[in-house]
């Protein structure tokens, strides 16, 4: 094993620990069952995500995120989920630490840092899509099974598609 490999592995071991002091590995929000450690946090003997545990202190459940580090470029942001960014943002600890640590400063790990931050955004995007795939089909099974192959005339709820403009 390289000693970046090496690096890079005991770096991702602290975190976890670290994490694992928040929560418990495998523990949920007890809203949502959102299992994203980096989301979750401890609060008066309850574990909620972070998108709940901001809900319920009267913040905003999203937040503006650096699509490449705020070093990088401090206007490119855009709205994004809580939890995910809580996500994304963890991701970026998995950077070498050259990439963390001299980006702003050099032209060649300032365009792999924006090749990490769209790789980390997008597998993390991926990652949701997919559930929400996996959701929609179960849902989908669901609303045949009780209400029949036209479920959405059975519940009255209309097409899901837009009607033709005139």
């Amino acid at each position: 094993m390289s000693g970046e490999r090496v690096g890079k592995a005991a770096h991702r071991a602290v975190r976890r620990a670290r994490l694992a002091g928040k929560v418990s590995p495998g523990s949920t929000c007890e809203v949502c069952g959102c299992s994203v450690q980096a989301a979750l946090y401890r609060r008066k003997g309850r574990i909620l995500c972070y998108e709940h545990l901001a809900k319920e202190e009267g913040r905003a459940i999203t937040e503006m995120d650096h699509l490449y580090t705020e070093d990088l470029d401090p206007d490119a942001v855009v709205e994004t989920p809580g939890n995910m960014h809580r996500e994304i943002e963890e991701l970026r600890y998995d950077w070498p630490e050259v990439v963390r640590t001299r980006a702003a400063d050099d032209p060649l790990l300032r365009a792999l840092a924006v090749a990490l931050s769209e790789y980390d955004r997008a597998r993390v995007v991926v990652r949701y899509r997919r559930a929400e795939i996996d959701f929609l089909f179960r849902l989908y099974t669901v609303l045949v099974a009780q209400y029949g192959q036209r479920w959405w005339e059975a519940l009255s709820v209309g097409p899901f598609w837009p009607k033709a403009e005139p």
